[in-house]
């Protein structure tokens, strides 16, 4: 059963853990990611919060010959940038949780 010291002290424990998520996830936001595709002809720069900031795309590529390449790299470079992101915010909450011994 539970005395009100313990229930009491779950809930500063829960507080601490909820200012570290927030902190976590500020600084996913203000993480910058870079994502490529094509060996770096195309690449996409984006924020925590998945917003494309910049993308650069080689001059090799850069003709209307290959515009259905680019538009493919450029689609796989914004994947590779999400699937970082996304990498990184499970690698930093995961640290974070209790149970990550487990």
């Amino acid at each position: 059963m539970y005395t009100k010291e313990k229930i009491n002290e779950l809930m500063e424990k829960a507080q601490v853990m909820k200012k570290e998520m927030e902190k976590i996830q500020k600084d996913i936001k203000m993480t910058k990611i870079k994502g490529e595709s094509g060996a770096g002809l195309v690449t996409i720069f984006m924020n925590g919060n998945y917003n494309c900031r910049k993308t650069k795309i080689n001059d090799e590529i850069w003709n209307e010959k290959n515009k259905i390449l680019i538009q493919d790299l450029i689609t796989s470079a914004i994947n590779n940038a999400v699937n970082k992101i996304t990498e990184l915010q499970k690698k930093k909450i995961i640290l974070k949780t209790p149970f990550h011994n487990e």
